[in-house]
């Protein structure tokens, strides 16, 4: 997902997720720069691998800035948690049986949002994150107070591909 403010593009990247059968937490894959779950599992969680604002402030450093498939950074500037972020990415197959083509999926990013802010979070995917070709799902709003919510957005993975 994308973190934005109305009206302008700031972007984050998504982290891949894996065709499988457990639930998985992902870890950071040095090679892609950026949270993965290469175990087979039905969910990929990034825990607290995202929690964390770039290069900012010692109690908000992101783990591995700038956890990024496509070289889109998030900026340097504002402070953790007092300005918006996204702190963690669920990935879940409604089924139970692991991610397949045509399945349905549900993500959910835990996002921290100001009050005054307009946010909102824009839903991405690709079929091959090593040549990643962005699709566009969707958008959800995520103001209306301070702090952290947890938006969700379902989709269907309508491409074939194994590094989602």
């Amino acid at each position: 997902p994308v973190l934005r403010k109305t009206g302008t593009t700031t972007t984050t990247s998504s982290p891949p997720t894996q065709i499988g059968y457990n639930k998985q937490t992902a870890a950071f894959d040095v090679t892609l720069g950026a949270p993965s779950c290469t175990t087979i599992g039905t969910t990929c969680d990034t825990g607290a691998l995202l929690d964390g604002r770039g290069r900012t402030g010692s109690n908000g450093r992101e783990p591995n800035f700038p956890n990024t498939l496509d070289g889109c950074k998030d900026g340097s500037r504002g402070k953790y948690h007092k300005h918006g972020s996204i702190d963690r990415i669920v990935v879940k197959s409604e089924n139970g049986s692991g991610f397949a083509v045509g399945d349905q999926i549900t993500i959910e990013a835990t996002v921290f949002t100001r009050k005054r802010d307009s946010y909102y979070a824009d839903f991405y995917y690709s079929p091959d994150i090593t040549a990643a070709n962005w699709i566009f799902i969707g958008e959800v709003y995520a103001s209306g107070s301070n702090g952290a919510k947890v938006l969700s957005m379902n989709s269907n993975l309508f491409l074939p591909g194994q590094l989602q």
